[in-house]
């Protein structure tokens, strides 16, 4: 049912808003009001189209560049369901438009007691374009909500303008799409195809099973073949093992060797060490020096000697620096003098009434003249001085120099004579070494001998033989000759195993490509058992399927038969309720099961002929709205009516009539009618739709 119907921009309509309820609302107003864009826009908000309108562009009001339809309606479930549906022009396009939709579902039914703290109004969402939902997903929902689809919508719920009368020709194709008919004409079709797919694909089941039976032959000699290879590398397998074994053998010999090989590297050692201690002893001996004495040498003198010579250097170097520092304070005071004298003779070529520079005292030339004759006669005797003490010092420098080189010669001599005492000492020390490690590296050769001996006597070899290196040399040529048997053996054994390893190679590509070929034929063995099953399967299958499709075509004729039944008893007592308390005109009415055409029998004729032929534009109205009407009772009550101008071509009494009939009827909650008669003597909701100007408008009458 709807609730409310507003339209904004939508046609003629700027915004208005229309609030319906239960029971039959007239939509009344004059020719080309509006009336039927209401109807439009009730088609547009619930599919997005409208029947005829190419264009949704062409549903927009002039000069306007969006659209929008509100429908509220009360659903099956007794909620509140509010549809918004627009669409928007972008710039520069005329006919392209951009659509949006909202559906909402109250939180509770709109019967329900209220409940403190929950908000009546309040809604969720169900579908919208913002959440990119797609039309298929609003259909589905409004379906639902509804219990209507698109087919029904324009069959039984939309009753077009004009269209009432074409229903009794028979709409077939939108009848059995409705009445639920063409599921079974498609499950029979489909039913047909299926089971001319599968006798196709059945056909080729001969031939595949005698594939089978030629690949399962395949198999078995492959089989055979694979025992046969695994028998083969079976018996390498323990050759190989022998091979493993008499390896494990060599191993073992060649590690009995090893006490011999270290007896004869210990003996070699022990000969080369005693060749090195011989060597090193020799070297030691020619390289000792001689006694400390037995050679002559420089004469060694007395420590009284030198340490007198070192007392007399003291003392002279002492004198020497005496000398010198009173060297320094002659030369100090021939310094002073002569400044004196340099000044003073300053003064004494100054002249009458000079003064002195540094006390401002008047300059006595002659007291000055005096002064530097006596200071001359000192400094004559210093320098007399000065000259004495020159040549002492460079006579006692002499003799310093000369008690120095004694000093260094006597230390220098003795310097050598220690030395010459050490490196004696030492080559004693390196000789004893020697000495001593000659012994030890004769005790080795002797011990590493005797180790070596049993070896020999072991190998049926001289044993009392006493040079070391001939003992060396025998257990090496017994230790070459046990090598060189083992390394036969060994080579013996590695060439056997090769020819094994090249002969396991060659079975084992063998064994692996023919398990290939084995393993792929196995699976195309399975493959073909599988197709056959499959085909064989196909062909049951399509013989079931051609006994399906044939009851599925018995079951469309039983549907159509029912469904036609169904609707001629309900046309037929709606043709009378509509027709008034009157005796009905007709005897019998009958729809074809084939096309839905519906055929009639009039009372006055006396047989059967198409109703769209019958006498008279006011009955075949009325038996094409009575058609119409029974497919909601058949089909399911619908939620609501749109009926447009059902009464057109009746008289005015018919149709007053007819217009109180149809609200009378109960088959449905809500019935939308419009029509441009006077509805004032039949009860209902009264809508005007008035043209102003360029814009339509909608008054409610009662």
């Amino acid at each position: 049912m709807i609730l409310t119907l507003r339209l904004k921009s939508f046609r003629r309509y700027g915004d208005e808003t229309l609030e319906l309820g239960p029971g039959v609302s007239f939509i009344e107003g004059d020719n080309n009001a509006g009336k039927t864009s209401l109807f439009y826009a009730i088609e547009y908000a619930l599919f997005g189209r409208v029947t005829g309108h190419k264009s949704l562009a062409a549903l927009m009001a002039p000069k306007a560049k969006a659209m929008g339809v509100e429908l509220v309606l009360r659903g099956v479930d007794g909620h509140r369901w509010r549809l918004q549906r627009m669409h928007v022009l972008p710039p520069r396009s005329r006919k392209t438009t951009i659509g949006h939709f909202t559906l909402k579902r109250s939180a509770r039914p709109l019967d329900a007691p209220a409940e403190e703290g929950v908000d009546p109004s309040e809604e969720t969402y169900v579908v919208s374009s913002d959440f990119a939902d797609r039309e298929e997903a609003l259909a589905l929902a409004l379906s639902k909500a509804l219990g209507v689809s698109r087919r029904y919508f324009d069959v039984a719920v939309h009753i077009r303008q004009g269209a009432i009368t074409q229903i009794l020709e028979g709409p077939a194709r939108e009848l059995d799409i409705v009445l639920g008919v063409t599921a079974a004409v498609a499950a029979a079709d489909e039913m047909r195809a299926m089971a001319l797919e599968r006798e196709k694909e059945a056909s080729q089941l001969p031939l595949v099973e005698e594939t089978l039976r030629a690949m399962e032959r395949d198999q078995e000699g492959g089989a055979a073949e694979l025992t046969r290879l695994d028998a083969e590398l079976a018996e390498l397998s323990v050759k190989e093992r022998s091979f493993v074994d008499e390896a494990a053998s060599v191993r073992l010999e060649e590690a009995g060797l090893a006490p011999r090989l270290a007896a004869r590297d210990a003996l070699d050692r022990a000969r080369q060490e005693h060749a090195r201690a011989k060597t090193a002893l020799e070297d030691a001996r020619a390289a000792a020096p001689p006694e400390p004495g037995s050679a002559p040498s420089e004469p060694v003198q007395d420590d009284r000697e030198r340490e007198a010579r070192e007392a007399r250097l003291e003392a002279a170097r002492e004198a020497r620096a005496a000398r010198e520092k009173e060297q320094r304070a002659l030369d100090a005071r021939r310094g002073d003098l002569a400044a004196r004298i340099g000044r003073r003779e300053e003064h004494a070529h100054a002249g009458a009434g000079a003064r002195c520079e540094s006390c401002g005292q008047p300059i006595d030339a002659a007291l000055a003249a005096r002064e530097i004759e006596g200071w001359r006669a000192e400094l004559a005797t210093l320098e007399g001085l000065s000259d004495a003490l020159t040549a002492e010092l460079a006579e006692r420098s002499d003799t310093i120099a000369s008690l120095r080189d004694e000093v260094r010669r006597e230390a220098e001599a003795r310097a050598r004579r220690e030395a010459e005492a050490e490196r004696f000492a030492r080559a004693r020390e390196l000789l004893s070494g020697r000495e001593q490690a000659f012994a030890r590296s004769e005790q080795a050769l002797s011990k590493a001998s005797e180790d070596v001996r049993p070896f020999l006597v072991a190998a049926g070899e001289a044993a009392d033989v006493a040079d070391p290196d001939r003992l060396s040399e025998s257990l090496g040529a017994t230790i070459d000759e046990a090598r060189e048997a083992l390394r036969d053996r060994r080579a013996r054994i590695d060439a056997e195993r090769a020819v094994s390893g090249g002969t396991r190679a060659r079975l084992e590509a063998q064994r692996a490509m023919l398990s290939q070929r084995v393993s792929q034929a196995e699976r195309e063995l399975a493959r073909t058992r599988s197709s056959v099953e499959t085909l064989r399967e196909a062909a049951a299958v399509a013989a079931r399927l051609r006994v399906l499709g044939a009851s599925f075509q018995e079951l469309q004729a039983v549907l159509r038969e029912r469904a036609a039944t169904a609707l001629a008893k309900e046309a037929l007592e709606i043709h009378r309720a509509l027709q008034g308390g009157g005796e009905s005109e007709l005897g019998e009415l009958r729809l074809d099961p084939e096309s839905y055409a519906m055929l009639v029998t009039p009372k006055d004729v006396g047989r059967e002929v198409p109703a769209s032929a019958a006498q008279g534009g006011g009955h075949r109205l009325l038996l094409g709205l009575a058609l119409a009407l029974s497919i909601g009772r058949v089909v399911g009550r619908p939620p609501f009516l749109m009926l447009d101008e059902p009464t057109y071509g009746l008289d005015r009494e018919r149709r007053r009539a007819l217009l109180a009939r149809i609200a009378e009827l109960g088959l449905t909650d809500q019935i939308l009618l419009i029509t441009h008669h006077e509805t004032e003597n039949v009860g209902g909701k009264h809508v005007r739709v008035v043209r102003k100007g360029k814009q339509s408008r909608l008054e409610v009458l009662a």
